[in-house]
């Protein structure tokens, strides 16, 4: 094996297909050890540190239990649901799993809670697993050995073992892209889908309107409405200012004070908080990074670009700009992965790009504790490497287009004084 240099390192010389299946293997041989010894460990629901098996799933099923009982409108109330939880668990927790999504969201749940909550816990996964699948099969699917890669990336551990969301909104997002161009009215359901984690979606309403998506934007909004009024109808307009009500003190106790963990969240707040405590440059340097991220998402609409980059600055993008990223969400950068590795075998990749999307592929697993351990936030470094390589490839195509317009205009400009020049000798 060939030591790996700079110059290897920048011009992607060190990524084989041999290396690739290696580490692959070792990804997946050491999840599924690891589930395996986790559930052996386990008691009932509970893993052998009394925290439920797949942990925030806890607080799903119980939102889901709370809404075919009639009281949808108490999810939000800490106190309530927490009282669920430990009848779910048997009065055993130690620790609270707060539900803080939308409305919408509670149709999932409902449906989720009809089931014994292990069987629930299996369904939600290989489900959400098998849908991640095949979204990242249209991604990749002609790319040989793509399967590995993609069922070893180590993101599918730690949203696997919290029982979240993340391959349901990996999904959702390389859905959209997928047919952003070709079905635009398909493309905005599936962002509307997205709705029930309204804090990735900054980005994506002036995106699709800069970029001339007026079908897609007028699907996303029908289908967020539409969710929206089965909600209601279904639960009650109650509902909602519980839901608002909630916000404040979600706030406060989850993002400000770090309840959660500044370790386990991936944002430049959670970096500042960690490091200095302050709050107000917290917010002020999240507040800058999202600026740039938006105005970044502008111009990558705005002007032409390829799909591939656009959709990594927007998901990419949409993490980077909330300040409540954590690291299980991180699943929903495979699509990202999938879609630059397609764009740089078709095209070339750009300097150190294959080295962003091995870190990137790396880091979930190792993100939490090294950030635990050392404060060094590994997982926000690397998407903001990858952001930097994307947005500095598609500003210097766009800037390449502007000198050959202007070089071809200069040239007409030539051609036209020529022609002049001769009409006006042959008149003499």
């Amino acid at each position: 094996m060939k030591t790996l240099g700079l110059d290897n390192l920048r011009h992607n010389r060190f990524v084989t297909g041999e290396r690739v299946r290696v580490y692959s293997i070792i990804s997946i041989v050491l999840m599924v050890l690891t589930c395996v010894l986790l559930l052996v460990t386990s008691e009932g629901n509970l893993a052998y540190d009394g925290k439920p098996i797949g942990t925030d799933f806890s607080n799903v099923y119980a939102a889901g239990i709370m809404a075919n009982e009639g009281e949808a409108a108490r999810v939000w109330d800490w106190q309530a649901h927490f009282a669920v939880q430990n009848r779910i668990h048997g009065d055993a927790l130690q620790a609270f799993y707060g539900w803080h999504y939308p409305p919408f969201f509670l149709l999932v749940a409902a449906a989720l809670a009809a089931l014994p909550y292990l069987w629930s816990l299996a369904v939600w996964n290989v489900a959400g697993f098998a849908f991640y699948a095949c979204i990242m099969a249209r991604i990749v699917g002609r790319i040989r050995g793509w399967l590995l890669p993609v069922i070893a990336f180590p993101a599918i551990f730690v949203n696997i073992s919290h029982g979240h969301n993340g391959f349901l909104t990996a999904g959702l997002f390389g859905l959209s892209f997928l047919f952003l161009d070709k079905r635009p009215w398909l493309a905005g359901i599936f962002i509307g889908l997205l709705a029930y984690k309204p804090q990735f979606g900054v980005l994506i309403p002036l995106a699709l309107l800069v970029g001339g998506y007026y079908r897609t934007f007028l699907s996303a909004s029908v289908t967020v409405i539409s969710l929206g009024a089965i909600v209601t109808l279904v639960y009650g307009w109650e509902i909602w200012p519980a839901f608002f009500e909630s916000l404040e003190l979600t706030r406060n106790v989850i993002l400000e004070q770090g309840v959660t963990g500044w370790h386990k969240i991936q944002s430049v707040f959670s970096v500042v908080m960690l490091w200095t405590g302050s709050l107000t440059l917290a917010y002020l340097l999240q507040g800058i990074l999202t600026l740039v991220v938006l105005v970044v998402a502008i111009i990558a609409f705005r002007f032409p670009s390829a799909i591939e980059d656009r959709a990594a600055l927007i998901i990419t993008g949409a993490l980077l700009a909330t300040p409540y990223a954590l690291d299980y969400d991180l699943v929903v950068l495979a699509p990202v992965i999938g879609f630059l590795t397609v764009r740089g075998l078709r095209e070339g990749f750009a300097d150190w790009e294959a080295l962003a999307l091995v870190l990137i592929w790396f880091c979930p697993l190792l993100t939490r504790p090294v950030m635990m351990f050392s404060g060094i936030p590994l997982a926000f470094m690397a998407m903001l490497f990858l952001y930097v390589i994307v947005t500095k490839r598609v500003i210097g195509n766009l800037r390449q287009e502007a000198g050959e317009t202007s070089g071809t205009a200069l040239q007409n400009d030539h051609a036209g004084a020529d022609l002049a020049k001769k009409g006006h000798n042959g008149i003499e």
